[in-house]
């Protein structure tokens, strides 16, 4: 489920906070999808890149998925974390075939 309400806005500026400088426009905690400002909602890879990452949630169960994502992020920082790159190169993937993107 997509959020673009006051709360996505709120839960975004958290991860702002957490991870700055990287120009964050999203965050998904299963089973929420939050973007921020509304607008992204209708950009079909930024909704693309944010669904790569609800899979991965679903991939590794909600504990799983938080303990694994912080290990991760302690250990490759947030570009070279391993998530997403995934969500990257699949984004780019969904680009390179899809039209008018």
């Amino acid at each position: 489920m997509i959020i673009t309400n006051c709360i996505a806005k709120i839960v975004v500026r958290i991860a702002q906070w957490l991870i700055p400088n990287r120009g964050i426009q999203a965050a998904t905690y299963y089973p929420f999808i939050f973007m921020w400002p509304p607008e992204n909602a209708k950009v079909d890879w930024r909704v693309f890149h944010e669904k790569v990452h609800y899979e991965q949630w679903k991939r590794y169960w909600i504990i799983g998925y938080v303990f694994v994502s912080l290990y991760y992020y302690m250990k490759y920082g947030y570009w070279n974390h391993p998530f997403e790159i995934e969500a990257r190169e699949r984004t780019a993937e969904f680009i390179k075939y899809k039209p008018n993107v």
